[in-house]
């Protein structure tokens, strides 16, 4: 009978040692087991809904915890607006945990918690007055390792309001009492606009490190921005500007995004249309700006309400998950193969907690 023993010895990288009752012990050192890789939605506002959260395995769509099919409460029950996620690494174990964010009328408190629902930290991001929402990302902007594992910061910006863009450094395995500090706090866009940001995190610039992209919100020309926060600045141009849909678009745009790596040659942002806009979801080269696909995952009637996306890379290839918000077409999570556009499955949600989804 062998036994396992590991630690974390880096970014999905443990030590450890083999025992056998009949044989001598085995050492291993920096040995990497596969990734976890995960996707987490939220519910969107609904009269009746409760804010919960469920997390799936990429590799097979099935839940992480099948002991809680209804998800996990990520805030209180009688809380009914909604709930947004991002998936990062904010401990020093190497497996993927979520970060929460509240929609309009709660407190901007950002939780985190485990893939199990077990929670881990949280922490106020903005005044008690700011109330009209956030959404969230994560991503490594630092680069910093801590414990030999490189942390994700996590990102806030106002769903309403001036786009406050805050970046918070995690700490939370060194410093539990304080898990975060905020690294950067600057605005885009006037601050006479006040129709909020969506945020991603991906590096664009390939220097290693994560960049903050913003996506404007509704009421103004439809622009996505990308900051290099690295430098410590009261405030920031971006270094990079992408024009996703019609100039005369209002209705905002949701963005995410995913760094080079195995199975994606170049960053990717995703750009997908907000209020009242046609379901287009743009997949956009992060580094030159050129249109890599479009495809519209939703129509007919009701397939104007806006479309959230989440990127993950499976088996060496990219596929992008598609979800609609409240009084949208559909209440099912879509997987597609962006290269030609085709579903490759459906997540069937019919929990009633679950009439429009955010996806992270």
């Amino acid at each position: 009978v062998l036994t396992k023993t590991a630690v974390p010895a880096g970014s999905n990288s443990f030590n450890g040692t083999w025992t056998s009752s009949n044989r001598a012990a085995v050492n291993f050192t920096s040995i990497e087991s596969l990734p976890i890789s995960i996707v987490a939605y939220g519910a969107d506002a609904s009269i009746s809904g409760q804010p919960r959260v469920k997390v799936l395995y990429t590799n097979s769509d099935q839940l992480v915890n099948p002991a809680q099919p209804q998800g996990f409460l990520a805030y209180e029950a009688n809380y009914h607006g909604g709930v947004r996620v991002a998936v990062g690494f904010f401990d020093n174990t190497g497996k993927p945990e979520v970060a929460v964010a509240p929609g309009q009328g709660h407190l901007p408190i950002v939780k985190v918690f485990d893939m199990n629902g077990n929670f881990q930290f949280q922490f106020q991001a903005y005044p008690s007055s700011v109330q009209g929402g956030l959404n969230i990302a994560a991503g490594n902007i630092e680069g910093t390792p801590v414990g030999g594992t490189e942390l994700d910061d996590i990102v806030t910006a106002p769903s309403h309001g001036v786009s406050e863009i805050r970046v918070w450094h995690d700490q939370f395995p060194t410093h539990p009492a304080a898990p975060v500090t905020l690294f950067r706090d600057f605005t885009v866009w006037a601050k006479t606009f006040t129709g909020g940001s969506t945020v991603a995190v991906a590096d664009l610039n390939l220097d290693g490190r994560g960049d903050v992209i913003v996506g404007s919100g509704p009421g103004m020309q439809p622009l996505i921005e990308a900051f290099d926060v690295k430098p410590a600045f009261s405030s920031y141009a971006p270094f990079k500007i992408f024009y996703p849909f019609v100039a005369s678009f209002r209705g905002g745009v949701n963005v995410s995004a995913i760094s080079a790596g195995l199975g994606v040659a170049d960053p990717l942002v995703i750009a997908s249309q907000g209020n009242s806009g046609a379901p287009s979801v743009l997949i956009l080269n992060g580094r030159t700006g050129g249109l890599s696909n479009l495809f519209i995952p939703y129509t007919g009637t009701g397939s104007n309400s806006p479309v959230r996306t989440a990127a993950k890379v499976i088996g060496g290839h990219l596929f992008v998950y598609t979800a609609q918000q409240v009084h949208g077409l559909s209440t099912t999570i879509r997987k597609y193969d962006p290269t030609n556009g085709a579903i490759v499955d459906y997540i069937i949600e019919t929990d009633p907690n679950f009439l429009g989804i955010f996806v992270g």
